[in-house]
């Protein structure tokens, strides 16, 4: 995703809380992160217009989500994995437009850092899901009873699987900036 970014952009989620704000006196941008909370800082007068502007303050929003990645979703995945009585190798984070996570044989989890965007329900579910693919690379339907059993709730992997298919269409016209 790309966002033209102006002062008056913001993102606001359950698990996120990310401002820019212009600051007089400022010489050089700050970007400032504790769990949840994501500002970055810039000195009046920046052109939002220019083109290599905006490119670098999309790269400036990514690295801070990034970070808040690490800080807020990384101890989920290990918690869920403890729930689940799964282990994996690495957890990285990426910016990636096609998908939400995915896993690999050598049981490294990968996780699209712009879950930051979604309901606490559903970034739990895409994180069961990808904990559950270390036991079934498939979509099957023991894969599916796999995620319902890290989850603890019966029927529920389907029927998030469906809420996050909505509301992944309903994000893809978001931040199409370029």
């Amino acid at each position: 995703m790309r966002f033209k970014i102006t002062p008056d952009f913001s993102i606001f989620t359950p698990l996120l809380q990310l401002r820019i704000e212009e600051v007089p006196g400022l010489s050089s941008a700050q970007l400032r992160s504790a769990p949840g909370t994501l500002n970055l800082r810039l000195p009046v007068g920046q052109d939002y217009n220019s083109r290599t502007r905006q490119e670098w303050l999309n790269q400036c929003v990514v690295e801070g989500l990034r970070r808040q990645c690490k800080l807020v979703l990384a101890p989920r995945v290990q918690a869920w994995a403890k729930r689940g009585g799964v282990s994996f190798k690495r957890v990285t984070f990426k910016d990636v437009s096609s998908r939400w996570g995915s896993c690999s044989s050598l049981r490294n989890v990968n996780f699209n850092l712009w879950l930051l965007l979604l309901d606490e329900p559903l970034v739990d579910y895409v994180i069961c899901h990808e904990l559950a693919h270390l036991k079934h690379l498939n979509h099957s339907e023991q894969f599916y009873a796999e995620v319902d059993r890290i989850l603890g709730i019966a029927g529920e992997a389907k029927r998030r699987d469906r809420e996050l298919n909505r509301v992944s269409r309903s994000l893809s016209t978001l931040g199409r900036y370029r």
